[in-house]
């Protein structure tokens, strides 16, 4: 990871060096949770004022989420990126990712967050324990609860080492068991077993 992207991304951003960014990925959406995370985000802004939530991503419930941002107080310390395809950098930007999804399927963008060494915070939905083992390589929160991501959140933005350790954990995670020559085998030995030539 380059410090002279980070640096980039952080300034275009709008992120102060003290600041502690959040980062979200997905589709401005109502299955994306972007609400809890604008309500999560509430509640750790209410302790901590040197806190980042940037949004990546377009979708119908812009308008909303903008507004609603508005209404919890939090709009001049939310960034809305819009779509990007750049999201690898803006990635480097973030010191926490979250993923507050009321439901996923193979929750591409948290590996896409733990293969950039990010610390990463998600609801209990499914798709998440497969990869995420708490507080090992990330942290599980039950679904829904906006104060448990607080807390979890609040502990995380007090104590880099622990941010270091998870993010560190979850890298060698995507390196181990999810990278291409990973998968690939395992999809091979899946279709030997269905052709019954294991």
């Amino acid at each position: 990871l380059s410090q002279e992207i980070r640096d980039h991304y952080r300034h275009e951003l709008n992120i102060d060096n003290d600041d502690v960014c959040m980062m979200c990925i997905g589709r401005l959406s109502s299955q994306k949770g972007i609400d809890y995370a604008l309500k999560a985000f509430a509640e750790v802004h209410r302790v901590e004022n040197n806190v980042r939530l940037v949004l990546v991503g377009e979708g119908s419930g812009r308008f909303e989420y903008e507004q609603l941002a508005e209404a919890l107080n939090i709009r001049d310390r939310v960034v809305f990126t819009g779509y990007r395809d750049d999201v690898s950098g803006l990635l480097q930007a973030a010191d926490i990712f979250w993923l507050t999804s009321r439901s996923e399927g193979m929750a591409n963008v948290l590996l896409e967050a733990m293969a950039h060494a990010k610390a990463c915070v998600a609801f209990d939905i499914a798709g998440v324990a497969e990869v995420v083992k708490n507080n090992e390589n990330g942290i599980i929160v039950p679904f829904e609860d906006i104060m448990g991501f607080k807390t979890t959140t609040m502990q995380l933005i007090g104590n880099v080492a622990e941010r270091k350790r998870l993010a560190e954990n979850g890298y060698k995670t995507v390196v181990t068991e999810y990278s291409i020559e990973r998968m690939c085998a395992d999809t091979e030995r899946e279709l030997l077993a269905l052709t019954g030539n294991r």
